[in-house]
């Protein structure tokens, strides 16, 4: 039986951990030294050794939790914030609506142009609805 290989992802997963780390110690440091505090001062604020601060820093936090991490962020002003990148394979949020405009469209012919701009407004608005923004285009003929 073949033996499946699967891509080595360590290299790529490193480079990315690294400049994360770096920009994020370096976006720390600024709010510590905005703040005239030494990195024992600022250790001793989140609970931290100076040590800890230091290396967190210099870019090189990767072992250390991001509790401590977070208290470290709470102690210069910058709290952490954690995010993961939207899924490319995951449906967009306005994807119903592209559907049903596309349907629309194929239902009336196909063929739109956008109505005159509405902005800047030739009159006040009155709070009322406001008529589509779509109109057919003129038939030839």
């Amino acid at each position: 039986m073949a033996r499946v290989r699967r891509p080595n992802l360590a290299p790529e997963a490193a480079r990315r951990s690294r400049e994360e780390l770096t920009r994020a110690g370096g976006d720390l440091r600024e709010g510590r030294v905005r703040r005239h505090l030494t990195q024992a001062q600022a250790g001793d604020r989140a609970g931290i050794g100076r040590g800890v601060v230091s290396r967190i820093e210099l870019g090189l936090g990767g072992a250390v939790s991001i509790d401590a991490w977070q208290r470290l962020g709470l102690a210069v002003g910058r709290p952490i914030h954690i995010s993961i990148q939207r899924d490319p394979l995951g449906e967009t949020a306005d994807a119903g609506h592209l559907a049903m405009q596309e349907l629309v469209l194929r239902l009336g012919g196909g063929r739109a142009t956008p109505a005159r701009s509405s902005w800047p407004p030739s009159r006040p608005s009155r709070g009322g609805p406001r008529t589509s923004g779509w109109r057919r285009p003129p038939s030839a003929g």
